[in-house]
């Protein structure tokens, strides 16, 4: 168990349900238990209610904030998350690529009066239809929830 390796730092340590203890904060003068600490899936999370950060409770049991963390091998690379985005966030970054389009289209109609915001919004609308065609491309590879 990761917790045994602080817990036996600790004084006062009482236990709770659920892999959790309570005990004295190490990192100030603690004379009631303040620090909270709690084991889930081999990650030990502690929490000082007085305010302790994380890395002054470790450094002053003589652990490093890798200690509360499983060794990592070659086999236990994280996982990367699936990006999942919300249809209305889609189709609200789309519409508004559209519209710097539909923007440029106007200013073109009338290239006389306009030529300074036309040259200075051309990489604007570069950028617009390189987004939508990203968009186009990645539709059947991401996640859209209604």
């Amino acid at each position: 168990m990761i917790a045994d390796k602080l817990l036996s730092r600790l004084d006062k340590v009482k236990s709770g349900k659920n892999n959790s203890w309570i005990a004295c904060c190490p990192a100030h003068d603690d004379k009631n238990p303040s620090l909270t600490i709690t084991e889930i899936e081999d990650r030990v999370l502690i929490k000082c209610w007085s305010g302790c950060d994380t890395y002054e409770i470790c450094e002053s049991v003589g652990l490093d904030i890798s200690d509360l963390f499983p060794e990592r091998t070659a086999s236990s690379r994280p996982i990367k998350a699936e990006k999942r985005y919300n249809s209305a966030h889609v189709l609200e970054a789309l519409l508004s690529e559209i519209f710097v389009i539909d923007l440029y289209g106007d200013l073109l109609k009338s290239p006389e009066d306009n030529m300074v915001a036309i040259l200075s919004g051309t990489n604007r609308v570069k950028l617009a239809f390189e987004r939508i065609k990203a968009a186009k491309v990645c539709v059947n590879k991401i996640r859209i929830e209604a």
